[in-house]
């Protein structure tokens, strides 16, 4: 009996090397046959049972494999709108970076916006919109005594006489309603678009505009006798050379008379000076001499000099401009014109004569 069971584990060892398996016999253990088998494989100096080893040339793992899970795996979501589970490697995606940030929209001014004419004719109730420049101080003469500005806008304005004054500070759309003081139904409404421009000048022209009668009225009441002794106290030269820095200075000479215009005067001579606006605003009445202060304004697109000599007439003393001689387009200056003034009107009563018809 134990001659026929070595006999048969000697057969078996034999295909299993022919066959080349490392699989030992699958007796239990713990039988009789088991442990027969177990004394014949020691008897025989074969390898006992061992762990199997991984083939040449494939390195065994380091750390054992887990098996996948069944559950949901767990998605993170990436800058960008992507998303990807947690653990997974990010890897980019041609052309597209990993990170994004939001662009940033720069407050900068318009390109396409133009600047306005030198002089815009604007209707009451009809809105007139234009480019004025950005982080700069631009420039509106209004056809009122004391302009009033309303308006929600947060840029930068200051009111000088019948100018505004008006420096954005974004490139957001300022909207303005412009009206005189104590008159609200003559309004101008303007909308200013902040643009890539040059400071601008703009004349706005209300048309059908009537001022009220209290814009003509003197201002000023004058003493002609104070005004001959200030004229006389000096030589002629010296003496007009006082009545134009008086005048720039913003003051009116000693016993003259002041009085607002409105585009005409008798008193206006004929000034010949091209593209170059003149519109009298200011009269000035002394003893001998008159002044007329006039706004003149660059109608072109280039620069232009003021030609005093452009204003004739034999009632013309002398001529002056004041800040300015020469005008960029748009642009505007004073203008002192000072003039000889008109003789006094008669006041003697007639007498009839005597003699007269007596033969």
């Amino acid at each position: 009996m134990r001659n026929l069971i070595s006999l048969m584990t000697l057969a078996l060892l034999f295909v299993a090397s022919a066959a080349g398996a490392q699989t030992l016999p699958t007796a239990p253990a713990n039988s009789t046959a088991g442990q027969q088998v177990e004394r014949q494989v020691e008897a025989q100096g074969l390898p006992t049972t061992a762990a199997p080893t991984a083939p040449q040339g494939i390195p065994r793992p380091a750390q054992p494999v887990t098996p996948p899970t069944t559950a949901a795996p767990n998605y993170a979501v990436q800058p960008g709108g992507g998303a990807r589970q947690a653990g997974a490697p990010q890897v980019a995606a041609p052309y597209e970076s990993t990170t994004y940030s939001r662009p940033v929209v720069e407050s900068r001014p318009r390109d396409n916006i133009k600047a306005p004419p030198p002089v815009l004719h604007v209707h009451p109730g009809i809105n007139v919109l234009f480019g004025v420049a950005q982080d700069h101080l631009n420039r509106i003469i209004t056809p009122f005594k004391k302009p009033v500005i309303e308006t929600t806008s947060n840029a930068t304005t200051s009111v000088k006489g019948n100018v505004v004054y008006v420096a954005p500070d974004s490139n957001a759309p300022i909207g303005f309603f412009i009206h005189d003081a104590g008159d609200q139904e003559n309004a101008i409404s303007v909308t200013m678009v902040p643009a890539a421009i040059p400071p601008i000048s703009v004349t706005l022209d209300l048309v059908g505009y009537v001022p009220s009668k209290d814009q003509d009225v003197v201002q000023v009441q004058g003493n002609t006798g104070v005004a001959k002794g200030w004229e006389t106290d000096q030589p002629f030269t010296d003496t007009v050379k006082s009545l134009f820095k008086t005048i720039a200075d913003g003051r009116v000479p000693d016993g003259f008379s002041f009085s607002q215009v409105n585009g005409a005067t008798p008193l206006m001579p004929r000034c010949a000076m091209g593209s170059l606006h003149i519109e009298p605003k200011q009269v000035m009445t002394g003893f001998n001499i008159d002044t007329v202060v006039a706004l003149v304004t660059n109608l072109s697109p280039i620069e232009q000099d003021i030609n005093e000599t452009g204003c004739k007439g034999t009632s013309v003393l002398a001529v002056a401009a004041w800040p300015r001689t020469k005008l960029g387009p748009g642009q505007s200056t004073e203008l002192y014109i000072a003039v000889q003034a008109p003789p006094a009107d008669p006041t003697d009563s007639p007498r009839p004569s005597l003699v007269s018809g007596v033969r």
